[in-house]
Formats: C-alpha cells, structure tokens, sequence
C-alpha cells in the first residue's frame, strides 16, 4: 500500500465567527464549511448565520467578525437560524435545533480542516450541538493548517519564524491573504481550502518567507 494511502475521505473546510473565544461561554453566530469527496472532488458550500446570545458577547469578538454589520438575524429571536448558503435540494434550517441536527449529520466522520479547526471551530459546533443533545462525531483527524504549512515550508528549508501568523504562512505558500473575504465564515473557509490545496500539491511561492532550495542527493558512488 502506498505511504499514506487511506480510504476514501471527505474533507471540511470549516470556520466559525463567534461572540467570543471560550466555547463554554460564548457562541456561534456564523458557520461557514466546505465539504469535499476526495475521490470525485465534488464539493458542497454551506452557510448559516443565527442569532445567538449577546449575554456574556466580547465586543472585540463581534466586531472582529463583523456581526452588527453582517449578521442578517440580529433583530430576530434567540435561536433563530438563515440558511445562506446550501446545495440544491438542502435542508433550509430556520432554527438552531434544526441547524444542530444538520450539523451532527453532515459532520459525521468527515475531516475538519482550517486554521486551529480542532480547538476552536470543531470545539465551538460541538458545544452548540451538544447543548441541544446533539452529538457531531467527526474525525479526530484534522488538518491544521498553521501546522501543515509551516511543516511543509520546514521541509523545503524555508526559515519559518515562530511563533508564526497564518496569513503569513499563507503567503509563503502561494495563496494571498487578500483575496478572500477574511473574518466571514465561507470566505475563511475558501482561505483553508486554497491553503489546503497549495501544500497537499502545490509550489512554495516567493514571498511572506523566504524559499530555500532543498539540497540536490549527493551522488552514489560506483562500485
């Protein structure tokens, strides 16, 4: 078997915007994922926005995130959830118990991949789902991405700074930062994916950190 050959797999672009940083705290007000099958490299884009509580809300966070602006449920009631974005024939969540539903399901041993998805992204759907006895069960096999870059920027002989910024990563590795709608769900979502894409099978490009050429093998010699 080839090194790393495993089954057919599917893979989540993930990335949440959210009313602060503690999961049992605070909450999901943005959702945004991609989801890929790895054999067919048909994808699917979701969006959900919901009005969350503002009790114990960061301001730093909600702005950051651009909630007061964006968010298209702020006057609606607690809970209530807009699908934005679904493939054609999708649920049209209206509710956060329905959008708790869906999650569990279409996360369902699917591999989250972003920038810190595992602690902060996966850790902030499970805590919404689980607060409405759902329980999402995707791999524990996530790609994180600051991680995946950086080991692939090492391994080519870059010099690669820590502690590192993900833009700065991103840039390395050929995916410009400016190009995708940065703190929205679905545009950092397109931002995890173009990285993703860049290190699983692309080039290191020549900015952010500097590339260093890999040493040629040294010859054999002839017996």
């Amino acid at each position: 078997m080839p090194l790393l050959s495993v089954p057919v797999t599917t893979f989540c672009f993930l990335d949440v915007e959210t009313t602060g940083t503690d999961p049992a705290v605070h909450q999901v007000w943005e959702i945004g994922m991609i989801l890929r099958d790895d054999e067919t490299g048909a994808e699917r884009e979701y969006l959900w926005q919901r009005r969350p509580s503002l009790a114990f809300a960061d301001p730093k966070a909600l702005d950051v995130g651009g909630y007061y602006e964006r968010c298209v449920v702020r006057d609606d009631p607690e809970g209530t959830v807009a699908t934005l974005a679904a493939p054609d024939g999708a649920r049209i969540t209206r509710d956060t118990e329905g959008l708790a539903f869906d999650l569990t399901t279409l996360l369902h041993g699917v591999v989250p991949v972003g920038v810190n998805v595992a602690a902060f992204d996966v850790a902030f759907i499970k805590a919404l789902c689980r607060r409405r006895a759902h329980y999402p069960q995707p791999s524990y096999h996530a790609v994180e991405l600051s991680s995946a870059a950086a080991g692939y920027l090492w391994a080519q002989g870059a010099d690669v700074p820590v502690p590192w910024k993900s833009d700065t990563l991103a840039a390395a590795v050929g995916v410009d930062p400016a190009g995708y709608d940065r703190h929205t769900a679905l545009g950092d979502a397109r931002f995890s994916r173009a990285i993703f894409d860049r290190v699983r099978g692309g080039r290191v490009a020549q900015s952010g950190v500097a590339r260093v050429e890999p040493p040629s093998p040294a010859p054999r010699p002839v017996s």
